[in-house]
Formats: C-alpha cells, structure tokens, sequence
C-alpha cells in the first residue's frame, strides 16, 4: 500500500514580533487604524507584501521592498505574516 503524503492544516497568521529573524514573511493583513495604518501603507506594509524582521527591537526594524522601519512593539503587533 502505498504511503500518502501527510498534509498539515495552514498555520494561522502570526503577528510580526512572533516572526524569527530574517525569516521572510508575507503580510496577511494590517490591523492598524489611523495615521499608522495609512503610514504603514505609504510605505508598502500592505497584504501580500514580503517583510523580513531584522532586529526584535526595541525598536523592532523591518525590511520592505522599498524601506527599513523601525516600529514600535504595539505597531508591529498589528501587523499579521505568513512565514513563506
């Protein structure tokens, strides 16, 4: 008989203070409101985006494709990624 292939169910999205080290990472989604939202935003922090976490901070600083960010704890928690 032949083996199948076991198949684990999705993980859920982490906040970005949970991804490892330069781990790159797709963002989910963006629970901020308000100015940091639309900041975030502005600087290509938005769903589908690859981010990669280079320093736990504090301040926690984030590699986009366009910039690095430094972010406080609370803000980088209203960030959600997928490890890819």
């Amino acid at each position: 008989m032949p083996a199948h292939p076991t198949t684990h169910p999705p993980s859920p999205p982490a906040t970005l203070p949970e991804l490892p080290l330069r781990a790159p990472a797709v963002v989910v989604a963006v629970t901020a409101t308000g100015p940091l939202a639309a900041r975030l935003q502005e600087l290509g922090v938005v769903p589908g985006a690859t981010v990669t976490l280079l320093r736990s901070g504090p301040p926690l600083l984030l590699a986009t494709r366009d910039a690095r960010l430094a972010l406080r704890a609370d803000e980088a928690a209203a960030i959600l990624v997928e490890a890819t």
